[in-house]
């Protein structure tokens, strides 16, 4: 994959050439960069300084000192146009997600997100930055149903890969079992009413040992047990006025997800999925008094949703550097708003009474 712009902002089409190789296009982290940047500084210094050496004091005749410098510019001014080169690369590649994004924006016509908007987009912002996808618009990448209607559409926004009706689609019914409309609209539903929090609380009331179970989360979060307990019980100093958080974060953040999929895949329109996301934002923003409670709790529906301590640590370390911000995220950027959202009764109470949802966990 490969951008085809001239330079990050100009939509010229056809590109004389691709602009950014594979490797610009990884995020670097800023310790390599200036590492990296530095040695190059260093070897360049290191290079001239020798040269100097030899010139002014080395067995060198006089004629040959012209030469002499004449090689050490040679070699001066190419490497510092690939260190200037290396640098500009380098922070064309940090924030070249979002640029990508806003100049896709300009190519469709569609106008940037209102601050609600920001504010739902922000729910999905865990995903997006694990998976190196926008989080600033309804399609997570070049989308066939909002620019599929322009020729060879596929190739000019090539900046990340382009999915195709087909391919949102397929996403969605091998992940989460949605076809059609009214598929995700019941998947929605089960999200909203806590899905994965529901079976959190029966599977801790079923356990034989709570404590092994809180442990064995803990060690698959990488979470405290302390924290893992209060997801479950509920905070002692913030009890009457937030519901404990059980995995209502990975619950309302994964509804962001299908109905951005839906949207793609031509299931809904994007009236819809604004709709549900900012009922979704709502109700996160009432639960979770910062992004970072948020996220942690994300962090904890992972690893309850996989099992797997490999995938929930990578997930984990996406998740503290979107945190982070190095990139500078505009939806990032955004503040976080408190919600006041009037939350159903099985937020505050659980479901001590019902049965285990026995549907598919997703």
């Amino acid at each position: 994959m490969t951008y085809l712009q001239n330079h990050i902002g100009d939509l010229a089409y056809p590109a004389p050439r691709h602009f950014n190789p594979v490797w610009a296009q990884k995020r670097i982290p800023a310790r390599t960069k200036a590492a990296t940047t530095w040695l190059l500084l260093a070897a360049m210094l290191g290079t001239l300084v020798l040269m100097l050496c030899f010139s002014q004091y080395g067995d060198v005749p006089d004629r040959g000192r012209g030469n002499l410098l004449t090689f050490m510019a040679a070699v001066a001014v190419p490497t510092a146009g690939l260190w200037v080169w290396a640098f500009v690369r380098w922070e064309a590649a940090r924030s070249g997600l979002w640029r990508a994004q806003r100049d896709y924006n300009e190519a469709v016509g569609r106008r940037e997100p209102t601050p609600q908007e920001l504010q739902a987009l922000q729910l999905a912002t865990p995903w997006d930055y694990a998976d190196k996808t926008w989080g600033h618009s309804l399609a997570r990448f070049p989308c066939e149903r909002e620019v599929g209607h322009l020729p060879d559409w596929g190739r000019r926004f090539a900046m990340l890969e382009p999915g195709t009706i087909t391919d949102h689609r397929a996403a969605l019914m091998e992940w989460w079992g949605i076809g059609t409309a009214t598929s995700y609209r019941a998947m929605a539903r089960r999200l909203f009413e806590g899905l994965h929090s529901r079976n959190l609380d029966q599977e801790y009331l079923a356990s034989a040992d709570a404590a092994i179970l809180i442990d064995h989360l803990a060690g698959l979060s990488e979470l405290p047990h302390e924290y893992i307990d209060q997801c479950i019980h509920g905070s002692v100093g913030e009890r009457g006025r937030r519901p404990p958080a059980r995995l209502w974060g990975w619950d309302l953040g994964r509804i962001s997800i299908i109905a951005r999929g839906a949207y793609g895949a031509g299931l809904i329109e994007a009236d819809e999925a604004w709709r549900d996301m900012a009922a979704a934002s709502a109700m996160v923003r009432t639960i979770f008094a910062s992004r970072e409670e948020y996220y942690r709790n994300v962090r904890l529906g992972f690893a309850f949703w996989s099992q797997d301590y490999e995938s929930s640590h990578t997930f984990g370390r996406a998740c503290l550097a979107a945190l982070a911000n190095a990139e500078g995220w505009p939806v990032l950027a955004q503040p976080w708003l408190p919600g006041e959202a009037e939350l159903p009764p099985q937020v505050w109470n659980g479901w001590d009474a019902e049965p285990t949802d026995q549907g598919t966990v997703h």
